[in-house]
Formats: structure tokens, sequence, C-alpha cells
């Protein structure tokens, strides 16, 4: 990590060539992290200074719309910031190919304080694992999914005996140096008298994930059928085929279907759970070859992402998952995912949950974080949105890399801009303790041509494109979670 955030530093000192919308700040805003980079992190001081001055420091950004706010205790996070409610800019690169287009919300929560937060990977055990199936289906049994056979009758399937006993298995067994996992097949008849294929896995990035996914009867279980969700927007933008959004009809509202999950939710009693995004769905069949059909949509709904929000600060939800492994990192070294809980709801009920990663919320490093201001966070995204994507540009095939034809041109259309809590942590050290920070992401939609002229676009739903520490400058690498 220290290599990469060097590299960044030496690409900085040359930036006086590209072209910019926002001035550079006087003090450096890319810093080393180093191992005790927490150690460095600093309380905020002086705050009742800021609002003495921010009526006059905010003329600076009239034109975005900024304002000082103040809460009935104190100076609000925005103020503190000198953050407007909108930005605009626009930035370019690599001789014009490369655009950035801001015109952006700028979310912050109403908080006056923003602490540092100490996390742990949450161990289960045969009583955690029992609360969740409970939290989920109420009082059921679960049943042995792995010896389940066309003849067998559904009466005959045996119940898994407790304590659990997980199966080792390769990921892939053409490619056993992935590793192997641990793996429990389970179906559960709720009190509804819906069937699930429950699924519980633990493998070195993932501490346990829960996953339950509604049959129509236990003859799916060998069909070898699997089936997936994929967010309407992005899928949408990728295919002519999908129907416009008013003529999907999932059978319920997303208000029902907000319930249903909410109560699925609240069941796991897990500390300032709460909606982070949601939205309507597509659900596809596997097996397809090439693009997907029409024929391949087997049924729509509703998704529905949750994130914690300790002290009134969400943690910003990303539909990518962390826990991947750094091209320098031993193969020993174990990994961690972020904590994700994720339920999908249809005209049937719930139809698909999935939960894993769970946190232990520990105390605070710090009670209040000192924070760059807004401006120098700008500077900073502006500059490493063109660094980050300048590779694109390089044509790499005549090295004999796996690659295939650059991209001509690039234009990114960032419309919302948030300031959230990330979770990071140091695997090198210790893979089960992380911190929760404040950071700044950038999401949107971008496009691209391989040809220079025809442009295709792409809605990435809830990926950030560019993660920023808010106290340190620092860029966060969201794959791998530091």
């Amino acid at each position: 990590m220290n290599k990469k955030m060097a590299v960044i530093v030496s690409l900085l000192t040359g930036f006086h060539m590209l072209a910019g919308c926002t001035r550079t700040p006087e003090a450096p805003v890319i810093r080393l992290k180093g191992e005790n980079a927490v150690q460095r992190y600093k309380e905020a001081e002086n705050l009742s200074a800021l609002g003495e001055h921010s009526q006059t420091e905010n003329l600076e950004l009239l034109d975005q719309g900024s304002e000082t706010e103040r809460t009935g205790s104190g100076i609000t996070l925005r103020t503190r910031l000198r953050a407007p409610k909108r930005w605009q800019s626009e930035v370019s690169g690599e001789a014009g190919k490369l655009n950035v287009f801001t015109d952006a919300d700028v979310i912050i929560p109403e908080v006056e304080k923003v602490p540092a937060i100490y996390v742990k990977r949450h161990d289960f055990d045969q009583d955690d694992i029992d609360t969740v199936t409970r939290a989920l289906f109420g009082n059921t049994d679960v049943y042995d999914a792995r010896s389940y056979t066309a003849e067998t009758k559904e009466r005959e399937l045996p119940k898994l005996a407790v304590p659990y006993e997980f199966q080792e298995e390769l990921i892939d067994p053409w490619m056993p140096e992935l590793g192997s996992v641990c793996t429990l097949y389970g179906v559960v008849r709720d009190t509804d008298g819906n069937r699930y294929q429950y699924n519980l896995m633990k493998k070195n990035n993932v501490s346990l994930e829960f996953r339950a996914k509604r049959i129509s009867s236990e003859s799916e279980l060998t069909e070898g059928t699997y089936y997936f969700w994929n967010e309407y927007e992005s899928m949408k933008q990728l295919y002519s085929w999908v129907p416009d959004e008013s003529s999907i009809d999932p059978g319920i509202t997303k208000e029902e279907a907000q319930k249903l999950a909410d109560e699925k939710a609240a069941a796991l009693n897990l500390k300032d759970m709460q909606t982070a995004s949601s939205g309507l769905v597509l659900e596809l069949r596997s097996g397809y070859t090439g693009r997907p059909q029409e024929k391949d949509m087997t049924d729509t709904g509703y998704a529905f992402h949750y994130t914690r929000k300790p002290s009134g600060i969400p943690i910003t939800y990303t539909a990518i998952p962390g826990g991947a492994k750094d091209s320098g990192m031993d193969s020993e070294t174990v990994r961690w995912g972020y904590e994700s809980l994720d339920i999908y709801v249809t005209r049937d009920g719930i139809d698909e949950i999935s939960f894993t990663n769970q946190y232990d919320i520990g105390e605070k490093k710090a009670e209040n974080l000192e924070l760059l201001p807004f401006s120098d966070i700008m500077a900073v995204y502006e500059k490493m949105m063109l660094i980050q994507n300048a590779d694109a540009f390089i044509d790499q095939r005549a090295e004999g890399a796996d690659a295939g034809e650059p991209v001509q041109a690039k234009n990114f259309y960032i419309n919302k801009i948030t300031f959230g809590y990330t979770r990071i942590y140091d695997p090198a050290s210790d893979s089960g303790t992380g911190l929760l920070v404040p950071v700044w992401d950038f999401f949107g939609t971008y496009e691209l041509s391989y040809d220079g002229e025809n442009m295709t676009a792409v809605n990435d739903a809830d990926k950030s494109f560019i993660t920023i520490h808010a106290a340190d400058g620092t860029v966060v690498d969201r794959w791998l979670g530091y």
C-alpha cells in the first residue's frame, strides 16, 4: 500500500500539465498512510472560530450554493467543511479524450461531530447461526439439501443436526489454486409455507455468509439452474430488449416491498441498520451464451441494500464487496470483505436474502476528527479521476498482456457526491479489526468509445468511481478495503 501511495504522490507533482477548474490547495492533500496512520488522526479544534468566520469564507463558493448552517447546539458538518449543496466542474486529460463532468448534489449528514469507530469481524458460533435463522424464517428446521435426489420424497429429507458440520470443497475444481471454502447446503420451509435454499459459506475473506433463495419445490435443488438479480438502470442502458420502466409491473409497490424487507432486517437486531440504496431489479436465469436475451429474464422485483449508521453517519453503500487481494499480498493473508445485507422482494414476498461479514461495532478511536475542507477534497478528486483512468488509453496488446483494445474516448458524468463512513483495515497485521473512517464518494455514469465516435453508455449502479479519505486526502481502494 505504501508503494502505491508513493506512486500517487509522485504523479501529483507533475500535474501542472492537466487542466482543471479548482485551484490546488497550498497544503499537501495526499499523504502516505503507513502502518500506524490511524494514530496520527487529530481531534478537531477551534470549531467555534469556524462559525465566526464561515460567513466570509463561504462567499468564495456562493455560486455553488453554499451557505452557513447551524443546529441547535453548534456548527453543522456542511458549514464546518465549507461545502456547497451542489458542485459543478469539468476537467479533461489524455488530449481531450478523457473528460469528467461534475454536476452533483453534495450529500452530507446533519451531524456536528465525526468520530472514528473501531469495528471487529464477528465470529459466528452455532448460537449465532440459530439466531439468524430464526430471525429470517421463524422457528423452523433446516433440512439437508445435499441428500436430495429426484427420487427423494420431501418427508424423507433429514434434518441437519446441530452444531452444523460444514464441508470443505474447492471454490473451482478446475482451478485448485483458488483454494477452498467451507459450505453448508440446507433447505428451509418457513412458517408461511415458502421453501428456501439456505446456503452458509465460510472462506478466507468472509466471516460467514448467509444466502437464502426461494425455490418453488425441492426439485430445483437438482436442476443446476441459478438465478441472479440485476439493477434495472444498468440493464436498461446495456440491452435494447429491456422494457421501459413504465411497462414493468412487479405486482407489488415499492412501499409494500420496503415494509417486508425492513421487517426481516429489523429481526436481525443489528444496531443502526438502515436502508442505504434501493431500486427496481430484474432476475435473469444463468446458462445463456453470449449476451442475455429477453427470454432469460424470469422475474422483476425490488432490491434493498442496508448499511449501518453509527453516530448519525451512514456507512456509504457500495456494490463493491471489498476483501480483494493486493498483488503484493502474501497468499496466506486473510482478507476481509465489507458487511452487507441485501434483500430482494417480488409479488410473492421475500425472494432472496444475502447477509455477510457482520461487524461488531466497538468504541470510538477519536470523538471528532480533524477533516480537510471540501475544496481540498475536490482538488484531489479532479486530479485523481484523470490519473486512475489514464491506463484505459494505453495499448498493451503488443506487450503480450491479457488486454483488449484500448479505449479511444471516455466521459464521466458525476451526479452525486456523498460524505459517509467506510471500513479500512491492515490485512498484514490484523485481518479481523478495522476502523470506520469518513470518506467522500463520487457516483454517476460514464460512456466510452473504442473508435472515438460511437459512445456506449454504462450505469454502474452504486459503484463509487473514487473514494477519498476525508481526514487525510488519501485515495481508498474500495476493492482492497484500505
